[in-house]
């Protein structure tokens, strides 16, 4: 953790664009992933830079100064270029920003990019199938996939938005198609499988209740990373309501379902199924159905699972929202990423 002593120097040597730079960069490290002007740019974090013993020591109301607005990515480039303080903290290979001394992420980002493409290809062919699955409204990649972070045994992170009123028999249908095909990822069977460990319904889409105190670097990024692949028209209202990840990434540009060339095709022989299917699970047969299968669910739980009821930010099991992290990893993220910026103290 930080040293309270040296943050006050810290933060005087350095402009506040200097600052969400090293910031953003410092968060990614995390990641292992050396980041594009671009990427800096569409990524760049304003109110990151402070955590929270720094806060201590600058003041909250002199961190909400800091706002970046109308910054122009010609003056991040102009930054990257020619600040002194950037200089001494920041290198750059092949088009790739990254800290001082971490030259071999360059490498290992066109290795993992490597790695992800047969990943991609098969969740792409899953979705494919699951679009029969009747009030599925979107299934996108998520998580570390959309950066590549994998290796060789990471399994395959999905983020689920389901019709509200049909989380419990939509979550059964999913789990048993993926499951048919081979590709489920429960208990010991992990490597480069289908983890379905997030599902929200669509009046339950803001995730910025879930944010860790003081502060949540992961979801706030975790959001920008949620890539479509399958859309029925709820990922422009999911942007639209997590806006609050702009307080922190202001430039963050959403992912365009319409030319994204992950996105999967429409198979319109599933279409005909689904849509009958739907028009009767859509009514009275529908609210029993869900009953059903919710009771049925919820005994498993309480059997395979200590946390089954914990409903706190890293387990949550209501109608609305079934989060299975058990092993939540985003207070972990946010200390190594205040390690990564206390080492970058030691460079000025």
């Amino acid at each position: 953790m930080y040293n309270n002593n040296n943050l006050s120097n810290y933060s005087d040597k350095l402009n506040n664009l200097e600052k969400a730079i090293i910031s953003t960069l410092a968060y990614f490290k995390v990641h292992k992933y050396p980041l594009t002007l671009l990427e800096i740019y569409k990524w760049l974090n304003q109110n990151f830079q402070f955590p929270m013993p720094l806060r201590q020591v600058v003041g909250e109301e002199t961190i909400s100064n800091f706002q970046l607005k109308d910054i122009k990515i010609s003056e991040v480039q102009k930054a990257l270029d020619e600040s002194e303080n950037l200089k001494k903290i920041v290198s750059c290979k092949n088009g790739f920003y990254f800290l001082k001394n971490d030259e071999e992420l360059v490498d290992l980002r066109k290795k993992r990019h490597n790695l992800a493409k047969d990943r991609w290809k098969k969740l792409r062919r899953i979705v494919s199938i699951l679009q029969i699955v009747p009030n599925l409204k979107m299934l996108a990649a998520c998580n570390t996939l959309v950066l590549n972070d994998i290796k060789e045994d990471s399994d395959i992170d999905v983020f689920v938005i389901i019709k509200d009123g049909r989380m419990w028999q939509t979550r059964f249908f999913i789990t048993a198609l993926v499951a048919l095909l081979g590709q489920w990822r429960h208990k010991g069977n992990i490597a480069n499988k289908i983890c379905l460990s997030f599902y929200v319904t669509d009046q339950k889409m803001n995730l910025e209740w879930l944010a860790k105190k003081p502060y949540d670097p992961m979801l706030t990024y975790w959001v920008t990373f949620v890539c479509p692949l399958l859309d029925r028209g709820v990922y422009n209202q999911f942007i639209k309501e997590n806006n609050w990840v702009k307080n922190y990434l202001p430039n963050f540009i959403k992912y365009n379902p319409n030319l994204l060339e992950r996105r999967v095709a429409k198979i319109f022989v599933f279409d005909i199924l689904r849509k009958p299917l739907e028009m009767i699970l859509n009514t009275k047969i529908g609210d029993f159905i869900e009953k059903i299968f919710k009771r049925i669910q919820e005994g498993k739980m309480k059997e395979n699972s200590d946390s089954w009821k914990r409903n706190d930010t890293d387990v949550v099991i209501i109608d609305q929202m079934l989060k299975f992290h058990e092993k939540d990893r985003r207070d972990y993220f946010r200390e190594v990423y205040e390690e990564n910026l206390e080492s970058i103290e030691k460079m000025l």
